[in-house]
């Protein structure tokens, strides 16, 4: 059993916003969801994503993705 501090929710939800408000060139995108994800050889180039909500599709390249989902889908849609 290890003690961990107590923290509330929101608490970490305000902290994390302001890192990301803190930090250039990051771009976060909230309520969208993996819709392709395009592979060259065994890297992956670029995803479409969509939003959840909206008819909104939002198609993204970059050297670097880090999947932040609850459940891994980005992992799991890229194979």
């Amino acid at each position: 059993h290890i003690d961990r501090p107590k923290v509330e929710p929101h608490v970490v939800e305000k902290i994390f916003n302001e890192m990301i408000a803190e930090t250039r060139g990051l771009t976060v995108l909230l309520e969208y969801y993996v819709s392709d994800v395009i592979k060259e050889d065994r890297m992956v180039r670029s995803v479409i994503l969509c939003h959840r909500h909206k008819a909104i599709a939002h198609p993204v390249r970059a050297r670097v993705f880090v999947d932040a989902s609850y459940e891994g889908d980005f992992a799991a849609a890229s194979g």
